[in-house]
């Protein structure tokens, strides 16, 4: 479902980053060039929080 908002968003010219765990996750493959995929290559899920904290900061996102 998220890889279909993605692909919907971009179509539309949205700049959309997409964000991962791992790069194996299933159906990344059918994200369009356009859409940037970001893998946060951690252990435990609360370890992305610190990652993301600092995407946000750097990125400065419209919606998350």
């Amino acid at each position: 479902m998220m890889v279909n908002i993605a692909r919907g968003l971009a179509m539309i010219g949205v700049r959309v980053d997409f964000i991962v765990k791992n790069t194996g996750a299933p159906y990344l493959h059918l994200l369009p060039d356009t859409v940037r995929v970001i893998t946060f290559a951690v252990s435990k899920q609360s370890a992305a929080l610190p990652k993301l904290l600092d995407y946000l900061k750097q990125n400065d996102p419209h919606i998350l």
